[in-house]
């Protein structure tokens, strides 16, 4: 007999940041209002010398992956950390 399955939390994207080549907001797209957490908190943990490329941050159970596409970084804000598919497909959605 097999061990039943666990269900596993799928993180859940709440919001994207859109960061222009200068490393400034330049958008934001909100999926989730209720959502405690925002940009500002990203700037408290940000270290000095960036985030890099698929980098993730971590406020809690909030976390903030960072992506680049040309000269825009996106910073996804998740509950919980984003698969690589997960980030992977909202690449390809931007």
């Amino acid at each position: 007999m097999s061990a039943p399955l666990k269900k596993v939390a799928r993180a859940q994207l709440k919001k994207i940041y859109v960061l222009d080549d200068s490393g400034d907001m330049a958008g934001e797209y909100v999926l989730d209002p209720d959502c405690p957490i925002d940009y500002n908190d990203f700037l408290k943990v940000l270290p000095e010398e960036g985030i890099g490329d698929r980098e993730s941050l971590f406020v809690g159970e909030y976390v903030f992956t960072a992506f680049q596409s040309g000269k825009l970084v996106f910073v996804l804000l998740s509950r919980g950390q984003l698969s690589p598919e997960d980030v992977d497909w909202t690449a390809l959605l931007l």
